[in-house]
């Protein structure tokens, strides 16, 4: 009997636990990424982005081409529909001056944005 109780109460904390510790999982507002982001180096791909109120993404590069996909934002992702496929990209850090994503789409590495001037 003394082996059950015992089980029963560590059961208990570890579900209070893991529910403590999902709900601390870091979320953005989707409010302030919107708005047009300048990437902080010399890149070919994506120096400039626009979230707009439409859920529209538009990416700019130095070649003059421009990409446009729908976004959404799920807790610390942006999710990005490209070709049918959802494409999540882990953001870092999202303020109202600055916007650091893991990576962005093809761009494997730290991409480091501030809004443009």
């Amino acid at each position: 009997m003394k082996y059950k109780t015992a089980s029963l109460i560590i059961l208990l904390l570890t579900s209070f636990v893991l529910a403590y510790c999902s709900s601390l999982q870091q979320s953005f507002d989707l409010e302030v990424i919107k708005g047009n982001w300048c990437l902080n180096k010399k890149q070919l791909n994506y120096p400039k982005l626009r979230f707009d109120d439409k859920s529209t993404l538009t990416l700019s590069s130095i070649g003059d081409t421009i990409y446009r996909y729908k976004y959404s934002m799920q807790g610390a992702f942006l999710s990005i529909q490209k070709d049918g496929k959802t494409i999540k990209n882990k953001i870092l850090k999202l303020n109202k001056d600055s916007l650091i994503l893991k990576g962005l789409l093809e761009n494997a590495t730290i991409q480091k944005y501030s809004r443009c001037k």
